[in-house]
């Protein structure tokens, strides 16, 4: 009976070639979080406002951007788990900007690793 042994490489893991990319896609999958930020905004009758925008910030640079749709709602996908470093900041056309800190906003606190400090989604009610 012949045995083959695999060579360690450099970094002493033994492998015998590169992952397959359903294998990779879904280690990523499971190591890294998804975060949602969703709302909506309604004016001072309670109707849904269309083309209101939002952006995604930490440390006050824009991350990702979106508008509220024809009925008031916008939602926001992203990989992470975010703290007070980062808000949801609404700029509507004619009104100054409104930031709505993450933890103050969270509706889903990621409590894995033992992390009780950061969150996985977001839920924005605003109103114009």
């Amino acid at each position: 009976m012949t045995s083959h042994t695999v060579p360690k490489s450099s970094s002493g893991w033994r492998s015998r070639g590169a992952l397959s990319p359903a294998l990779a896609i879904t280690l990523l999958a499971a190591c890294d979080p998804g975060f949602t930020v969703q709302g909506d905004v309604l004016d001072g009758a309670g109707h849904a406002v269309a083309g209101v925008r939002f952006a995604f910030t930490c440390d006050g640079a824009d991350q990702d951007l979106t508008e509220t749709g024809s009925d008031g709602r916008f939602t926001i996908g992203r990989i992470g788990i975010f703290d007070d470093h980062c808000a949801v900041v609404m700029r509507p056309i004619d009104r100054a900007p409104t930031s709505f800190p993450v933890m103050a906003n969270c509706t889903k606190l990621y409590t894995r690793w033992f992390r009780h400090d950061m969150c996985s989604e977001v839920t924005v009610h605003a109103k114009l």
